[in-house]
């Protein structure tokens, strides 16, 4: 069985998130998990196929892809599925 990794009330709200699902046994992809003690600022989840990930703040770059989808859309096609509202600061 995994360590279980404690989480302080003042860590960010990311890495209690990762803490989480990590003691609840919920990545079963993911082999450990460290953070840094005193702050929970940064960590490393290391995989069980050895590949290794830093993460710092609420930035786990484990989503690099939808983003990079999401800006190869048409601006005008993602500004009408934004809505108006958000139409203005989409054509800039």
């Amino acid at each position: 069985m995994t360590q279980l990794i404690e989480t302080k009330p003042h860590y960010p709200y990311v890495t209690k998130l990762l803490i989480d699902l990590f003691n609840n046994q919920e990545l079963s992809n993911v082999r450990r998990v460290v953070v840094e003690p005193t702050y929970g600022y940064v960590g490393r989840i290391e995989y069980h196929n050895g590949q290794v990930h830093v993460f710092r703040s609420t930035n786990l770059g484990i989503n690099s892809l939808g983003a990079s989808e999401v800006c190869e859309l048409p601006r005008v096609s993602l500004c009408a599925q934004l809505g108006a509202s958000v139409a203005l600061s989409c054509i800039v």
